[in-house]
């Protein structure tokens, strides 16, 4: 077995210096949610397991001890949701049916917990995953080189050194490695780059506004070029981060220094103000972050410019395992440095898998960021330091900070936090007599109908009751009786609160590729195929064919680029009509540049006549 990769989550025992207090950190949980395949049979059950944890906290445990587990689909519906609970240091696990009349395509779990609930949606852990469909598979020829280009800091101004980031893709998303080069618009080159197996480049230069700038590339003999987006006039920030050191830059600043506001944000020290502001600055701190996003903000506090770095990557724990394994046996790995009482969640999936990201980057980059650029989950298949910390900073840098708006933290403080952590499991409502007027004294008492356990909670004066209760399961049973203030029972109408839930945000969405390929569907007619059984006079029975059809098509959103030179040679081999499936002499000539297949009406006898159009002229 080869191409795969295992994912992996350890829970670390970290302890970080210098934690402030809330509500500067403004901290808030995440979750790693693992379905147990990427691919389902739709009426499927899915086994799904996970972790909550804190990566603000001195300890990674969460505070909640429940969670909700959510299958979307497309179009941002919840079919199942699930309350769990995740006392065991935040592990979980839960099962999930899928139906066998939903649609095919990609679904989405969602997973989050109340406290989770005081920032974005965006943050929630989600998880595409297939039902009914095939997981795609990168082929080998690169049909249409697709080429994003995002400036660090999402914008580019003139006169300073900037970087930006390159993502080579093919025709289906999927990375690719080439070369590259940034070329002025008269065709001088100002650089040349290699992405990596990851897709991913960086290339530094310094804008001149009164020039345009384009990458250009080639693929399977086609020149491919991609221009950048146009300079801006607005305020950027940016910054480098090396150890312990900060640096910033404020480029194209329009208004005094003073009338701007620098904040800087990360998980181990919170959201700081910079008091003093320069227009060029380096911030010591006194530990080494590994994310820093720094904003850069009007008197109001409203983002001009963000910039997010990230420091030298360090491998914590390395998977050791066999390259080659043959199918069936077992995969045997080893890991050092283990904290005692850790947890591993492992999965082998295929190497090129699209829609799996191991724990260590949904935990520490996605639950917090968003780029237009796939997270670049190809970093874990190689054990190279270095290469995975140039593929990070390349995905970090155009990446926006997504849990929560800086302006809006800034004016609640410690109101922002609305929804606090499950500690136990509960449900509420409200209670009125029979003469509709709400009960303001007393208590309710819930008894549950399989342990015959008994939980009370006392009513307000608005007749509102919570009950808090042990964990139970779905399709038990509870029986609400009120009781006065002097124990005594007493007849009610009680009614159920509906647990308000956050609405689907899902700004990381997959569709799966089409391939380059015509499809291909061959047909044929029984009913005409027993027509054409005939009988001969020597007894021997004759079999007709029947009319066969052959469809196929290209997919639309492919463009088919030509530009092989005038006398290139038009010449397929068998091995070419076998890989692309040609049936028909048709299909090879459609194959061969510089030729057009084409119809003429013939008004004489009323028919199209074919032609074949060549760049050396017509023939028939």
């Amino acid at each position: 077995m080869k191409n795969f990769m295992a994912l992996l989550l350890i829970v670390l025992s970290v302890t970080f210096r210098g934690l402030a207090q809330l509500p500067h950190d403004f901290r808030s949980e995440q979750i790693y949610v693992s379905p147990d395949k990427s691919v389902y049979y739709l009426g499927d059950t899915l086994k799904v397991e996970g972790m909550v944890t804190c990566l603000s906290a001195r300890q990674l445990k969460p505070y909640s001890n429940y969670l909700y587990v959510e299958l979307c689909n497309d179009q941002d519906s919840v079919l199942i949701r699930q309350k769990i609970g995740c006392k065991d240091k935040g592990y979980f696990k839960c099962n999930l049916i899928t139906d066998y009349t939903w649609s095919k395509g990609v679904y989405y779990l969602r997973a989050y917990t109340k406290l989770m609930c005081n920032f974005s949606p965006e943050s929630f852990a989600m998880q595409p995953l297939i039902l009914g469909e095939k997981l795609p598979e990168k082929e080998e020829r690169i049909s249409n080189l697709r080429c994003k280009i995002i400036p660090a800091g999402q914008t580019l101004v003139a006169d300073y050194p900037q970087m930006l980031t390159i993502y080579a893709t093919d025709h289906q998303n999927f990375p690719v490695e080439t070369k590259l080069y940034l070329k002025e618009e008269a065709g001088d080159t100002i650089a040349i780059v290699n992405t990596s197996h990851a897709g991913l480049a960086t290339v530094g230069f310094i804008p001149n506004s009164e020039k345009r700038y384009f990458i250009t590339g080639k693929a399977n003999g086609i020149d491919y070029n991609f221009s950048l987006s146009p300079l801006s006039n607005e305020v950027k920030i940016q910054g480098y981060l090396n150890g312990n050191r900060l640096r910033y830059q404020i480029l194209n600043a329009t208004k005094p220094i003073e009338t701007y506001q620098l904040f800087f944000y990360d998980r181990q020290k919170g959201l700081i103000k910079i008091d003093v502001l320069n227009q060029d600055g380096i911030i010591n701190l006194d530990y080494i972050p590994h994310v820093i996003t720094v904003f850069l903000t009007d008197s109001d506090r409203h983002i001009l410019s963000e910039y997010t770095v990230t420091g030298k990557y360090h491998s914590n724990s390395v998977l050791q395992a066999v390259q080659t394994i043959n199918l069936g046996d077992s995969l045997h790995f080893s890991i050092d440095n283990i904290p005692n009482n850790s947890r591993i969640l492992t999965r082998v999936v295929p190497i090129n898998d699209p829609i799996t990201v191991p724990a260590e980057g949904v935990l520490n980059y996605i639950s917090d960021y968003i780029s237009s650029i796939p997270f670049p989950t190809l970093i874990y298949t190689t054990n190279d330091d270095i290469m995975r910390s140039k593929d990070l900073l390349a995905w970090i840098s155009t990446a926006k900070f997504k849990r929560f708006q800086l302006d809006e933290v800034l004016a609640k403080d410690t109101a922002v936090y609305v929804h606090m952590p499950e500690q136990v499991m509960s449900f509420g409502g409200y209670v009125k007599t029979f003469s509709k007027r709400p009960s303001k004294e007393g208590k309710v008492l819930a008894y549950h109908d399989k342990t015959n356990h008994v939980y009370d909670a006392s009513l307000d004066n608005t007749g509102h009751f919570t009950i808090a209760v042990d964990d139970f399961c779905e399709g038990d049973n509870f029986f609400l009786q009120l009781v006065t203030s002097k124990d005594k029972p007493e007849n009610a109408e009680f009614n159920m609160e509906n647990e308000k839930y956050p609405a689907v945000v899902n700004f990381c969405r997959y569709q799966l590729p089409k391939s380059y390929y015509t499809e291909s569907v061959t047909e044929f007619n029984e009913e005409d195929m027993q027509q054409r059984s005939l009988d001969t006079k020597n007894g021997m029975r004759q079999l007709l064919l029947p009319d066969i059809t052959i469809k196929g098509r290209l997919h639309n959103d492919v463009e088919s680029k030509k530009n092989e030179s005038f006398y290139s040679t038009n010449y397929i081999d068998q091995e070419k009509i076998e890989e692309r499936n040609f049936t028909t002499l048709r299909d090879i000539l459609l194959e061969m540049p510089g030729i057009i297949i084409g119809k003429d009406w013939n008004e004489k006898q009323k028919v199209y006549d074919t032609f074949i159009i060549s760049s050396r002229g017509r023939t028939s």
